[in-house]
């Protein structure tokens, strides 16, 4: 493809593309493409208007942190009990796959009252055997029906520990 009035390439190399219309020295890459790019900046912004009404619609998720849960190479294990207030509203089961317990998928999950148990996956391959207190995140999809109410502190039990945890709503 060649520009027109510009130098010719060398004798000894062919045009690659002779089927192709030479360009103009006015056609840039804005002015060619200006139209093509307004209409994909009008996709992006309706996605993104699309994506928020979604967001805003229906119940959204809950994230419960504590700090000070004593994790082994850094991850929860055995089972553990998130007690909430009677402000929040729990569904009567809740689906394993609906919540992650340190951005890991928990082996079981069951419902009884205000308080939800969740029980750990147990770890494949080699363990280290380093216990060190953490954070500790309980994430709970909107496919898990968890919804709050006004007061934003839970209580995640296990054995003789006790912590009171944040609640805050996810997106």
């Amino acid at each position: 493809m060649r520009i027109r009035g510009a130098a010719a390439p060398p004798a000894c190399v062919p045009d690659p593309h002779p089927d192709l219309p030479d360009l103009q020295p006015s056609d840039t890459v804005g002015q060619r493409y200006h139209g093509i790019v307004r209409v994909a900046l009008a996709i992006v912004v309706l996605l993104a208007a699309t994506g928020a009404a979604t967001a805003a619609a229906g119940p959204s998720g809950v994230k419960v942190s504590a700090a000070g849960y004593p994790l082994v190479c850094g991850r929860p294990t055995g089972s553990l009990k998130v007690v909430f207030p009677a402000s929040t509203k729990l569904p009567a089961t809740i689906a394993a796959k609906t919540v992650l317990l340190n951005s890991v998928r928990p082996a079981r999950v069951s419902v009884s009252g205000q308080a939800i148990t969740i029980t750990a996956a147990r770890p494949t391959g080699i363990m280290c055997h380093s216990i060190s207190l953490g954070v500790l995140e309980i994430a709970f999809t909107r496919a898990a029906h968890v919804e709050l109410g006004s007061t934003r502190t839970a209580k995640i039990l296990r054995a003789t520990l006790t912590l009171s945890a944040k609640v805050t709503p996810s997106a």
